[in-house]
């Protein structure tokens, strides 16, 4: 709890910084693709959580325990390739400031770290024991989890931008099926899951 609330502290630095402090790092829409560090296929929190993680010192004690949130070695190597937009061989803050501020202009990911809340959260999500199906982390598969899911699909499928850590673990956590979707069947599945569970009760 002590590294992590270390990683809440440090992200918040994020929110605080006047925008004319990156005004002169280059970000391009293909630069800005190649940020998804994790792979995922997603430009998102996430990833700019991770890049925080490298390129702020702030974070550097807190490091060796993001391993519990999906955080590896090709992660810390993909955001030292693709988050170094000036490509000086390091990747620093005004990188990463220029790298959320772009996510939250031009991706349907609009979630902000203005609160050591708003990233707890997040990093809930984030976790490698959050189940697939528990779409807001609480330990539970439920009906509010395919709720979640169903609101997640609705949204993006009009191309509405999402606001809360909830919307983001419905994405990460939602693929019930496996096929790189989250949509109402995975929906289906959840209620399936948690009908299961219940009976098992």
């Amino acid at each position: 709890m002590k590294k992590i609330s270390s990683i809440i502290a440090a992200a918040l630095l994020l929110s605080a910084v006047p925008t004319n402090a990156y005004a002169d790092t280059e970000i391009t829409p293909e630069k800005f693709a190649a940020c998804d560090v994790n792979s995922d296929g997603y430009v998102d929190t996430y990833d700019v959580f991770y890049i925080a993680a490298v390129s702020q010192p702030q974070y550097s004690a807190a490091v060796g325990g993001l391993e519990n949130y999906g955080f590896t070695a090709e992660i810390e190597n993909n955001v030292l390739e693709y988050a170094d937009l000036d490509k000086d061989k390091k990747v620093d803050r005004d990188e990463c400031l220029a790298i959320y501020n772009y996510m939250k202009a031009n991706t349907e990911c609009r979630i902000e770290f203005n609160t050591i809340t708003d990233l707890r959260d997040v990093v809930k999500t984030m976790s490698s024991t959050v189940q697939v199906g528990d779409a807001d982390a609480d330990g539970i598969i439920d009906a509010v989890d395919a709720g979640n899911v169903l609101r997640y699909y609705a949204l993006t499928s009009t191309g509405a931008p999402f606001y809360t850590a909830v919307m983001l673990g419905a994405r990460h956590n939602g693929d019930m099926n496996g096929d790189k979707m989250v949509d109402s069947a995975d929906a289906s599945l959840i209620l399936k899951q948690y009908a299961a569970n219940s009976v098992e009760k």
